[in-house]
């Protein structure tokens, strides 16, 4: 196993998918947004000459594509789902997980609409150059009804009674062959569980699935992995309202080295990271976000004044 790291990507086509991040005026340049998605990911990593490579199913539509200056790789899918299902493509992540079990090096998947704004965490490489396995865990514990939520959701896949409410985002799975092929063995008896009780979970898509899978590693304790999510690696920001508050966007930017935008893909797909350092890629960003977060604010005084 070499020490090499390759980030990597997935972008799967299909005529009937719908990404429920993406806005119905949007979907029909949706996968447009995708690749310019890509194109900023490849080319933000590209500013530390860290390697990148795009997965997908369609080498040809991504041809069209006229901007197309990182490496692109078709892989085979047999993952089988309804597709109707939310987050339909994003099921075949776990044929990825197949690809990863094959490389000899490591790997790192993150989410189309993820960036690069900061130098990469001394955390990544440390682990990098150990062959320390990564996941992100997106649960800080303190609603009981949501860790109650996941536990009973962690249970229905992979019948554990001792589930803890860890949530690993999809955002970001780092690690060795060795900790992808373990996940693909557990998957395979995770998934038809999944599929005839996907009524029952509470989050609907691949995470549900590799957490389920995780779950039974960690209680095998053969093979270890390690939660990155106090460590500034990446940041899942949200610039729309959110349930549970976050940290100040300037903490993100100021200290971590990838951030996660699901709701901005838009916007990612219309900027140029290519000709852009990380400093106006930041501040870029930020008038984007203070943008619509003063329209929020002014539309919502307006109502109110309009209703007294």
């Amino acid at each position: 196993m070499k020490n090499n790291l390759i980030f990597y990507a997935l972008l799967f086509f299909s005529k009937e998918d719908v990404n429920p991040n993406l806005k119905v005026k949007s979907l029909n340049k949706k996968y447009e947004i995708l690749l310019k998605n890509a194109y900023n990911l490849a080319n933000s990593l590209k500013k530390q000459k860290l390697k990148f490579v795009l997965l997908t199913n369609n080498l040809k539509k991504i041809s069209e594509f006229k901007k197309i200056n990182f490496t692109v790789k078709k892989i085979n899918f047999k993952k089988k789902i309804s597709s109707n299902t939310p987050f339909y493509s994003a099921h075949y992540k776990l044929d990825v997980f197949k690809y990863f079990e094959k490389q000899n090096h490591i790997c790192c998947l993150l989410d189309i609409d993820v960036i690069a704004i900061n130098k990469i965490s001394k955390h990544l490489i440390l682990a990098k150059n150990n062959k320390i396995n990564l996941v992100y865990d997106l649960n800080n514990k303190k609603d009981r009804k949501y860790n109650i939520k996941i536990i009973k959701t962690l249970k229905i896949c992979n019948n554990l009674d001792d589930n803890q409410p860890n949530w690993y985002g999809g955002e970001f799975i780092f690690g060795n062959n060795i900790f992808f092929r373990t996940i693909n063995k557990k998957i395979k008896y995770i998934y038809p569980r999944y599929i005839r009780n996907i009524s029952k979970v509470h989050h609907i898509g691949d995470e549900t699935i590799v957490n389920s899978a995780l779950q039974i590693i960690k209680k095998e304790k053969k093979i270890q992995f390690k939660d990155v999510s106090k460590n500034k690696v990446i940041a899942r920001y949200w610039s729309i309202n959110t349930k549970t508050k976050q940290k100040d966007l300037e903490y993100f930017l100021k200290n971590h080295f990838l951030l996660h935008l699901p709701g901005d893909k838009v916007f990612l797909s219309k900027i140029d990271i290519n000709k852009m350092d990380y400093k106006k890629v930041k501040s870029t960003y930020k008038n984007h976000f203070y943008f619509f977060k003063n329209r929020f604010i002014n539309k919502s005084k307006f109502l109110l004044n309009y209703l007294k």
